[in-house]
């Protein structure tokens, strides 16, 4: 029989199971990196064990020798494994490594091998014997053989060195991370002694109670730790640890504010190839400047740091470090960026004090400033109200978009012609208004004398850049700054009354130019149109207001055109539905450049209504009939006329005779029938 039952096996058998179950249960938990190295920890306890049984059970000094290397396996196993769950718990995981890890199996490895093969040179155990329990050993500790005692060195330098971790643990650790060191740390040297005793002779044991006590100590420490303590993962995190892992800087200084620690977002701060530990904090931060003071514990504040890339802001919160209730060992300095926020903040407030448009301030910060400055020291204290020239002639005949480009244009002038003191508002729509602290009516009117010139200088006619100013002062301190404000626009107002006259007619020639230039109406088709519609205006007796009208509607009644794409307009072809509908937009364009000036006003009407048709199916508007006003019945004729009797980009011209026939065709359908009959005796020579 090859296998032996003994009253030795009896310990080993019952524990052997209770391991085996603790083992299963770890491999089937979700383990995190630090709860494996405990699982292989017990797997090792287990091989311990196992190795025990079968070379106690083995009757063969062959199978004894085999399962004998099982058992050094499995003890060397567990001093290894040991070690690294020591260093994990001291959080000193840079040692374990792949490499680190091979190199410390070695010596389990070649222990095996040369238990195996001790019968060939003996350098395990001289006069090799089976023990009362079963196991190959020696009688005398003189028997051990070099290996063995080497064997025996490795054991104590691994125990040794995982007591140093542990140790370190206890010292400097909190004490809820002391418990599952105190656990390891006593079943290290408890396990330890006795299996030196045990080796050693020097108790007299018939069994090795070492893997016993490892193994409850392995199910303690486990229970204790993961299940009561609930730490999810049992190896807890060193503050080193936590903190190099926060986003914020971290600083930790000592009362003379030199730097004993800092993590890697507060090192990349300030410089990425320095070194300050050690250093003191103004060496990388002159700036610095917070201390504690009388009555507070805390200090929290936002500072701007220049990193030389770009500034950065930091809500920086300053902590004392106590020894104890009374002692102060140092300062915790933990900066959060807050650059994004503060950006966002500083937008949201220039928003709140500036027009969007044109970035001057608004009305509400010109008044805040208004009530700051309207004091004696800041007299004489003057006003500029300001109103731009043409605005809505121009948002009426080019879009809001150019209109906008006007206003731009003036702000820019403005804040190049007034100082950095000077506080320069957009007070709405096409109105501006400056504050100009410690200035006298005289200097005032040299500044605004400067816009003129500067606007002069970038006039075009299409954009003219003008703008009405008038200007009050305050020198007395009894005087309202509510009147001053008043006279100032009321001054303002008054210039404005020439300066827009002036205005409409600088773009009124402008435009008269546009059309000419853009062939929508030449020079010569308004000279033939003037004469024309003169003809029949006389002829119907018109008042001298009409026929000036007539003039005036036949040289800008397609005035709304200049809203119109040259594409379309001067398309040689067909017009699709979209394109016609452009086209037919135009009289409500002319409508409201016209509104806008007081010199077109008077025909604005007529430019509305110049292309509806006597029997109301023309456009805008669809009226018919007299509702029609005179001078655009006459010009629906005259423009007819002339457009039939002159090459158009989309067809020749036709004969006179041709056009006669057609506006007799149209009588009473487009055209008021009676003026028809007496513009045709004007054409034929009657």
């Amino acid at each position: 029989m090859l296998i032996q039952f003994s009253k030795y096996l009896i310990p080993y058998l019952v524990i052997l199971p209770l391991i085996l179950t603790f083992v299963i249960i770890l491999f089937r938990l979700k383990s995190s990196e630090d709860l494996k190295i405990s699982t292989f920890l017990t797997l090792a306890i287990a091989v311990w064990i196992l190795g025990f049984i079968l070379e106690m059970m083995n009757v063969t000094i062959t199978g004894k020798t085999i399962f004998g290397s099982i058992r050094h396996l499995g003890i060397g196993s567990v001093n290894v494994m040991l070690f690294l769950l020591a260093v994990k718990i001291a959080d000193f995981t840079k040692l374990i490594k792949k490499n680190i890890i091979i190199i410390l199996f070695v010596v389990p490895v070649v222990i095996t091998v040369l238990f195996q093969t001790n019968i060939i040179h003996g350098l395990m155990m001289k006069n090799v014997v089976i023990l009362q329990n079963g196991i190959l050993g020696v009688t005398s500790v003189k028997d051990y053989g070099i290996a063995f005692w080497i064997w025996t060195g490795y054991l104590v330098i691994m125990a040794f060195a995982s007591l140093v971790f542990l140790f370190l643990v206890l010292a400097g650790r909190h004490k809820f991370f002391r418990r599952q060191a105190l656990i390891l740390l006593l079943s290290v040297i408890f396990v330890s002694i006795l299996e030196f005793f045990y080796i050693l002779k020097i108790l007299p044991l018939s069994v090795d109670l070492s893997p016993f006590l490892l193994c409850f100590s392995a199910i303690i420490y486990w229970i204790f730790g993961y299940r009561y303590l609930r730490m999810g993962e049992i190896i807890p995190i060193n503050y080193e640890s936590i903190i190099e892992n926060i986003n914020d800087s971290v600083m930790v200084l000592n009362n003379k504010n030199i730097v004993t620690f800092l993590n890697k977002p507060a090192h990349d701060l300030f410089s990425a190839g320095s070194d300050f530990m050690g250093k003191h904090i103004s060496s990388f931060w002159p700036d610095y400047n917070l201390n504690f003071t009388e009555g507070k514990s805390e200090v929290k504040k936002d500072i701007m740091i220049n990193t030389g890339r770009q500034e950065k802001y930091f809500d920086v919160s300053l902590s004392p470090v106590k020894r104890n209730k009374t002692e102060i060992a140092g300062k915790l300095l933990i900066m959060k960026d807050i650059t994004d926020r503060k950006k966002y903040e500083n937008k949201i407030k220039y928003m709140s004090f500036h027009d969007y448009l044109t970035g001057l301030y608004n009305r509400a910060f010109f008044e805040e400033e208004l009530a700051r400055l309207n004091v004696e020291r800041n007299l004489p204290l003057s006003i500029v109200s300001g109103d731009v020239n043409g605005l809505k002639m121009i948002n009426d005949m080019y879009g809001h978009e150019r209109g906008d480009e006007l206003l731009v244009k003036i702000a820019k002038i403005l804040k190049q012609c007034f100082r950095k003191s000077d506080i320069v508002s957009r007070w709405g729509g096409d109105e501006f208004i400056i504050l100009l602290p410690l200035t006298d009516y005289s200097m005032a009117e040299e500044i605004a004398g400067r816009i003129e010139e500067t606007c002069s200088e970038h006039h075009t006619e299409d954009m003219p850049l003008r703008i009405s100013l008038g200007i009050s002062t305050k020198v007395k301190e009894e005087d309202s700054i509510e009147e001053i404000l008043k006279a100032a626009e009321d001054r303002m107002y008054i210039n404005k009354i020439t300066d827009e006259k002036r205005t409409h007619r600088s773009m009124i020639s402008s435009l008269e130019k546009s059309l000419d230039e853009k062939n929508y109406e030449t020079e010569t088709h308004v000279k033939r149109m003037e004469g024309l519609a003169l003809a029949l205006g006389q002829n119907l007796k018109l008042s001298e207001t009409e026929l000036n009208e007539l003039i005036m509607l036949s040289a800008l009644h397609d005035i709304g055109k200049i809203a119109v794409a040259d594409s379309i307009i001067l398309k040689p072809g067909k017009l699709s539905p979209q394109e016609w509908e452009m086209v037919k937009k135009h009289p409500e364009v002319g409508y409201r450049i016209a509104k806008s000036s007081v010199n077109l006003a008077a025909i604005a009407d007529a430019i509305l209504t110049h292309h509806e048709n006597w029997d109301g199916s023309g456009y805008p508007e669809g009226i018919k009939g007299s509702q029609i006003p005179l001078i655009s019945r006459i010009i629906s004729i005259v423009d007819s006329y002339d457009a039939m009797t002159n090459d158009r980009p989309y067809r020749k011209a036709l004969t006179r005779e041709s056009a006669v026939a057609e506006l007799r065709r149209c009588s009473g359908i487009k055209y008021d029938p009676k003026l028809v009959e007496v513009f045709l005796k004007i054409v034929n020579g009657n």
